[in-house]
C-alpha cells in the first residue's frame, strides 16, 4: 500500500501545479478566486460500468450536468460532472486528494478540472 501511497502523492502534486498556474492566470485576469463559479471535473474510467458507478457518485456528492461517454481515440469511459465553487478551493490540495481518492474507488483516473472565468 505504501507504493500507492507514494503515488497518490505524487498525484497530488502534478494537480496542485497546475492549479497554481491556473490561479495565477485566472488573478492576473482579474478574476475573484474567492467567488463562486461553475467549474467541471474530468475523469477516465476503464469501462462503462465503473464510469456510471462515479458518475453516480458524483451526482450523490451535489455535482450537476454529469456526462458519460465513451472515448472516440480508445477504449476508456469518461465522466465530466460541473459544480458551483470557488476556484481556489478547487485548487487546493484537499480538493485534490478527495478527487484522486474518489478515482481510485472506482478503479479510475482523476484528469482535472477546469471552468469558465468570463
Amino acid at each position: 500500500m505504501a507504493g500507492r501511497s507514494g503515488r497518490d502523492e505524487e498525484l497530488v502534486k502534478e494537480h496542485s501545479s497546475r492549479s497554481e498556474a491556473v490561479l495565477r492566470i485566472l488573478k492576473e485576469d482579474g478574476v475573484d478566486v474567492s467567488q463562486l463559479r461553475s467549474v467541471d471535473v474530468y475523469f477516465w474510467c476503464l469501462n462503462r460500468a465503473k464510469a456510471r458507478a462515479l458518475a453516480d457518485e458524483l451526482q450523490e456528492g451535489g455535482y450537476g450536468g454529469v456526462v458519460v461517454g465513451q472515448s472516440t481515440t480508445d477504449q476508456k469511459w469518461g465522466v465530466q460532472a460541473s459544480r458551483e465553487m470557488r476556484p481556489a478551493e478547487l485548487a487546493s490540495e484537499g480538493f485534490t486528494k478527495e478527487m484522486i481518492l474518489l478515482a481510485e474507488k472506482h478503479r479510475s483516473e482523476y484528469d482535472g478540472r477546469g471552468g469558465r472565468h468570463r
